[in-house]
C-alpha cells in the first residue's frame, strides 16, 4: 500500500528558457521531449507565451527533478551550439544566463572588459 501512495505523490515544476531554445528543446515532432516525458514519467508542456517562457513539468517528484536535468542538459546543448539562426551574431547572448552557466561566462567578458 505504501508504494501505490508514494505514486499519487505529483510535484509541478517550471524550468525557464529562451523561447527560441524551445523548438530545439522539445525536438523534431516533439521527439525529444516525449523521450524525456516516457523516461522520467512525467508530462512536460512548452510555455512560449509565458514570461519567462520555459518548460512546465508534472508527475513523481523524482521523475520532475531528472526531467529538469534532462531540460538543462539539452539547453546545454543548444547554448554551446547556439540557434540557427543567430549563430553569425551575439543576439542571443542576452539571454544566455537564463541558461545558469551563460551567466558566468558573460560575466566573465564583462571582467576583462573593464579593465582595458
Amino acid at each position: 500500500a505504501a508504494l501505490g501512495e508514494m505514486g499519487g505523490n505529483k510535484e509541478e515544476l517550471y524550468v525557464p528558457m529562451p523561447r527560441n531554445s524551445l523548438g530545439f528543446i522539445i525536438g523534431k515532432g516533439g521527439v525529444a521531449i516525449s523521450a524525456i516525458e516516457a523516461e522520467c514519467h512525467v508530462r512536460m508542456s512548452a510555455m512560449r507565451d509565458n514570461n519567462p517562457p520555459g518548460v512546465q513539468i508534472n508527475g513523481p517528484p523524482a521523475g520532475c527533478e531528472k526531467a529538469k536535468g534532462l531540460l538543462l542538459e539539452r539547453l546545454g546543448e543548444w547554448q554551446s551550439n547556439g540557434p540557427p539562426e543567430q549563430r553569425s551574431g551575439p543576439a542571443h547572448r542576452r539571454e544566455d544566463h537564463a541558461g545558469g552557466m551563460g551567466g558566468l561566462i558573460g560575466g566573465a567578458r564583462g571582467a576583462f572588459g573593464m579593465g582595458v
